[in-house]
């Protein structure tokens, strides 16, 4: 069974991002839910961290509930 979309936390986000295997989730999904108070953790962690700024620059497409 295939999983197209998932719903995704501050955690993996984080830890992809700082181990530089951020590219391995669109191999996995083809949509990345990101709800809104994940999106406001990661990316306001810091202007130095890595997550914060990778993940504000990928393209994303605002939802009612979240980014994906």
């Amino acid at each position: 069974m295939s999983i197209n979309r998932v719903v995704i936390n501050a955690s993996p986000i984080i830890s992809l991002f700082r181990s530089n295997q951020e590219h391995l989730l669109p191999l996995l999904f083809q949509e990345i839910l990101i709800p809104n108070a994940v999106w406001q953790e990661v990316t306001q962690t810091g202007k130095f961290d890595k997550a914060a700024i990778n993940l504000k620059n990928m393209l994303v497409v605002p939802t009612f509930w979240g980014w994906f």
